[in-house]
């Protein structure tokens, strides 16, 4: 029987060395998938909980396509768009990655400014939350021609720093 209020499993960072200098991180991508995208670490917690129902969500770029949803992007642009969650739809973990131009860039982070989100640069790039994240905690990363995504900081967090640390 599937527990459907059993936890999700949570998503911390690591953290991430300092920059010695103020030079963006550096990105170089990989044929990635909503597996090898999570540290293994990540992904061992996940695959832990499959008897408890939480497991990687197969239709979600196909739900967000339904609903209109425009996070249906980053599958559109030749990336990913992944979830995990039990079968209830509880407590989901979200995450994106794609490569996207500077216009498309442009546009994307002008919408979310319309919506609210606000603006922060960091060693990695360009951070865009939700100030009300009790309301709507999803994030984005944009690093020259390349953007990420995150249910959640810290999701976005655990994506983004596998993948640079990955890099050094």
């Amino acid at each position: 029987m599937t527990s459907q209020s059993a936890a999700a499993p949570t998503v911390t960072s690591t953290p991430t060395p300092t920059p010695t200098d103020d030079a963006p991180a550096k990105f170089v991508p990989e044929d990635y998938d909503c597996k090898s995208i999570l540290p293994p670490a990540t992904l061992t917690v996940f695959e832990s909980k499959k008897s408890e129902g939480f497991v990687l969500q197969d239709d979600f770029t196909d739900r967000i396509r339904t609903i209109g949803d425009d996070l249906a992007k980053f599958a559109d642009l030749g990336g990913i768009l992944c979830q995990w969650a039990y079968p209830s739809g509880s407590q989901p973990v979200n995450y994106g990655y794609s490569p996207i131009s500077a216009d498309i860039a442009a546009a994307k982070r002008a919408d979310l400014a319309k919506d609210g989100y606000t603006e922060t640069t960091n060693a990695e790039g360009i951070l865009v939350t939700n100030p009300d994240s009790a309301d709507i905690p999803d994030a984005y990363l944009f690093i020259d021609g390349y953007w990420f995504y995150g249910s959640t900081v810290d999701v976005l967090n655990v994506i983004t720093d596998n993948l640079l640390l990955a890099q050094e």
